[in-house]
């Protein structure tokens, strides 16, 4: 700013600067329209400008779509078109990036929502037609939907609808229907029809011309057809040469004689069908090549008359003829046989006009004697029972036999088995030879249901508390399990098939067997099992003491089924706990002598009986004490004893008290050696002395006794031998 001043003030000047910043601006969209929505397959206009809040800046705005699926936008800011192509919500972005003077403006979207679009199906399909013509209408129909046209017939009469394509089947309007169906973005299409008038279609006939023949080849099959599908009609020229037969292609020509065949195929049409052109064809017939049929058997039985004939497929009459005439001779169609050889039979046929002379034609029958087979067989049968079946020949010769169904019967020899109910069919068959004629005959037997019998094989005796599976001691010939009862139950009782022995007696087993489809039920059978168990305790057991030694007696128990065959005793000092078993050999007698006792000691005693089963229970315990013996006297003497168990068994001998002091002599055996010695008892109260040093990994026996000396005289025990491991 400047003051030039004047008279009074000189002159001024001052500046100022201001900073110009860039200016802010919005964008305004002015389209697309959103009312009406846009619909599918449309296209819009969209239209955006930039503001500032003092004027139109002028800069151009940019629009692109930010759903490409639904819309596109194409064009440029002097004009931008949107193509909708989906339903859905259309989005559009307006953008402005500024410039030197102006800031970039904030994004700005529209959106629009573009609603489903209802297609219309055109038609351009032909307007005319004729019958038996087609026509693809997907060519005809068009729609801007992309979902596919369906079509249908609205007269089903006239025409008729398969996929896409229609068939003209009669004279008339044919109606053709198009439907669409929705999608997501395309409403259905109303249904549009189209009219095509049908007229009266043309058609052909279809007849080869035959090839010349001869009059052997008739009948003739001659196809002729129409393109319509209607009948033809095949008519000859001349119906002395040939004629036609039947209605309907392939029409059946008979040659008659020998000439021209000609034959007129025609279709005359109907009401949708224009007639056919006429079409005629010929053919020559020759002279027919005839061939002559015997008819005669392959063999003849002497003495047995036959018929034999023979025709031509001429038709004409033929000669037949026989040779030899020592085998056999014709009258009229009747051979007879004479004896055996060839008979040789001849037909012949001349020929005519219409056919060649024949190939004369010969047949040769061997002629044999017959031979009668006779079946000798039971009318009936039992299954499981076998029976002789044979078959003999008048003529000597072998027969062969079998027999059928094998599920029924089986043959072996001539052994028939009957296997299961039905009729056995028996088959007698012999061959023949140079001389006689085969021959055969059949006979049935009747096979009824077995009679099955059981058998038993169980042992004869049992133990109380034992058992038996009597399966493997009752057999049948018939599959049906057998089934097992006990008739003394209180002797044994049965479970299933096993039978256990409960008490001492007579047990009775019984078994039966049910019927089924090829066996009757078997009669019960019954086995009886001696039951028998180990002997009862003996009782009143009483005995009498004597110097080292016991007499006892007792009453003998039950046997229990099996005689008793020894007693076993046992005694023991009544101090001690074990018992020790006195060897007095095998007896049956209730009595025995126990020896070897010491003097003035009281001793336990039991005896237990032994039979064939094992040792019964021991009888109740009988307690006595032995006498003394006098004193210095070696008269009676004890006898040795064993002590010691396990692994250290020993020979020991107890003396008497007043031998205390002497000498005794103890002799002893081992395998090893011979174990002798003289022991001194040298306590007055002691009297025991001991030989051991037997080892339990040896066996070792002996016979041991003493000798005691220093009483009044010299006695030895009595000895006991020993065998163990």
């Amino acid at each position: 700013a400047r003051q030039v001043g004047d008279a009074v003030f000189a002159a001024a000047s001052i500046s100022r600067s201001v900073t110009v910043i860039k200016g802010d601006q919005i964008i305004s969209f002015s389209s697309p329209v959103t009312s009406p929505n846009p619909v599918v397959g449309t296209t819009g206009v969209a239209a955006a400008t930039a503001v500032s809040p003092e004027a139109v800046t002028a800069l151009p705005v940019a629009i692109t779509t930010a759903t490409p699926s639904v819309c596109t936008v194409s064009g440029s800011a002097g004009g931008y078109s949107v193509s909708y192509l989906t339903a859905g919500t259309c989005t559009l972005n307006g953008n402005q990036v500024g410039d030197t003077n102006w800031n970039a403006a904030p994004q700005v979207t529209r959106s629009v929502t573009v609603v489903k679009a209802t297609p219309v199906i055109t038609w351009a399909a032909p307007a005319t037609g004729t019958v038996g013509g087609t026509l693809v209408l997907t060519t005809y129909a068009t729609s801007p939907s992309p979902v596919a046209i369906t079509f249908s017939s609205g007269t089903a009469s006239i025409c008729t609808v398969s996929g896409s394509t229609v068939t003209y089947i009669a004279v008339g309007v044919c109606t053709v229907r198009a439907d669409q169906a929705a999608n997501a973005n395309w409403n259905a299409a109303a249904q549009a029809t189209d009219t095509i008038t049908i007229s009266k279609g043309s058609q052909t006939i279809t007849f080869a011309d035959p090839a010349n023949t001869t009059m052997a080849s008739s009948p003739l099959s001659v196809p002729a057809t129409a393109s319509s599908g209607l009948d033809v009609t095949l008519t000859p020229t001349d119906s002395t040469i040939c004629t036609v037969s039947g209605s309907a292609s392939p029409f059946s020509v008979n040659l008659l004689k020998v000439g021209t065949c000609t034959l007129t195929a025609r279709q005359t049409g109907d009401a949708n069908w224009s007639p056919a052109t006429a079409v005629p064809q010929s053919f020559t017939i020759g002279k027919g090549n005839q061939v002559i049929t015997i008819s005669a058997p392959a063999t003849g039985t002497v003495g047995v008359p036959a018929t034999v004939s023979a025709t031509s497929d001429s038709g004409l009459t033929v000669s037949v003829s026989v040779g030899t005439s020592t085998v056999c001779t014709l009258a009229g169609t009747t051979v007879t046989f004479k004896t055996v050889g060839t008979c040789t039979v001849t037909a012949t046929q001349a020929g005519n006009t219409n056919w060649n002379v024949a190939t004369p034609t010969t047949a040769t029958i061997t002629v044999k004697r017959s031979q009668t087979v006779t079946i000798t067989a039971p009318a009936t049968g039992k299954v499981g029972v076998g029976g002789t079946v044979s078959a003999t020949s008048d003529s000597g010769l072998t027969v062969s036999v079998s027999v059928a169904p094998s599920s029924v019967c089986t043959l072996a020899g001539t052994t028939v088995t009957f296997k299961t109910v039905g009729t056995c069919t028996v088959t007698a068959s012999q061959a023949g030879n140079a001389t006689y004629n085969p021959d055969s005959a059949t006979d049935t037997i009747t096979v009824g249901k077995g009679a099955p019998a059981i058998t038993w094989a169980a042992p004869t005796t049992g133990t109380v508390g034992g058992t038996l599976v009597l399966t493997t001691y009752a057999t049948s010939p018939s599959p049906v399990a057998i089934t097992f009862s006990s008739g003394t139950p209180s002797i044994c009782t049965m479970s299933g098939s096993t039978v256990t022995y409960i008490a001492v007696g007579t047990c009775t087993v019984r078994a039966d067997q049910a019927l089924n489809a090829d066996w009757d039920a078997a009669v019960q059978a019954t086995d009886t099992i001696v039951i028998i168990d180990v002997p009862g305790a003996p009782t009143g057991l009483v005995g009498t003491a004597g110097a080292a030694r016991v007499a006892l007696s007792w009453t003998a128990p039950a046997s229990n089924g099996a005689a008793i065959t020894d007693y076993v005793v046992q005694y023991k000092r009544e101090s001690s706990n074990t018992w020790l078993t006195f060897n007095d050999g095998t007896s049956a007698t209730a009595s025995a002598t126990v020896t070897g006792l010491l003097p003035g000691v009281t001793y336990d005693f039991q005896v237990a009986a032994t039979n064939s089963v094992g040792t019964g229970a021991y009888s109740a315990t009988y307690t006595t004490t032995n006498s003394t013996r006098p004193t210095g006297a070696c008269a009676v003497l004890p006898d040795v004893v064993i002590t010691g168990a396990g692994g250290s068994p020993q020979t020991e001998v107890v003396l008497p008290s007043d031998l205390a002091g002497g000498k005794v002599s103890v002799i002893g055996a081992k395998t090893s050696a011979n174990n002798t010695g003289t022991v001194a008892v040298t306590s007055p109260t002691s009297g025991s002395v001991t030989w051991s040093g037997y080892s339990n990994t040896k066996t070792w026996t002996g016979t041991y006794s003493y000798t005691a000396t220093g009483c009044t005289g010299t006695a030895s025990s009595n000895n006991l031998s020993i065998s163990s491991n």
